[in-house]
């Protein structure tokens, strides 16, 4: 059920706020990880945080996390760590999730348009992204590549899939129906 309630810490009692957080990140993204630090966000209620569009967060480490309505335009959001994450009505369009940890996510009403599902190819290494369990109803994928994700027992009902690209995928169990009769 969605209430306005806060569900965890609210990002406005974090240490270092959000902004240094960010930032912090960034140089440890950079430097290849001698400097700054990871942005963890564990269990943290974003709701009401400043846009994240545009940002450059691989890595991210958020399970649990609250994003509902965030803005995450064409952010980068690589490798991130969003297992059991909030993200319901988020803007999402053209963001890089590939290799993404999204198990359990609640992504109904999220725009993904042109947003990058695939695989995260590192060397000869490639990490599916991972959507098991979650929820996309009514999301919008159109033009989304999610060319090889895992997306056993994840629930698309009324999902807009127009021009998704999705070969190779696991659609195990996975509910892709409208609820319209």
């Amino acid at each position: 059920m969605l209430t306005d309630k806060p569900r965890g810490r609210s990002f406005r009692d974090l240490e270092p706020a959000l902004a240094d957080g960010i930032v912090d990140h960034m140089r440890w993204v950079s430097s290849g990880g001698t400097e700054g630090a990871p942005l963890v966000l564990d269990d943290v209620d974003l709701r009401g945080a400043p846009s994240l569009r545009d940002a450059a967060l691989p890595g991210l480490s958020a399970e649990g996390t609250v994003f509902i309505g965030l803005d995450l335009t064409r952010a980068t959001l690589v490798g991130a760590r969003l297992k059991g994450a909030d993200l319901r009505g988020c803007a999402l369009k053209g963001a890089d999730l590939r290799g993404a940890n999204l198990e359990g996510a609640r992504l109904n009403g999220a725009d993904l348009r042109d947003a990058k599902l695939g695989p995260l190819l590192s060397g000869d290494r490639s990490y599916a992204t991972n959507l098991r369990d979650a929820l996309l109803r009514r999301t919008d994928l159109r033009g989304a590549d999610l060319n090889g994700a895992r997306l056993n027992a994840a629930d698309l009902t009324d999902a807009v899939l127009f021009k998704t690209i999705l070969d190779g995928c696991d659609l195990t169990g996975a509910k892709i129906a409208s609820s319209k009769t």
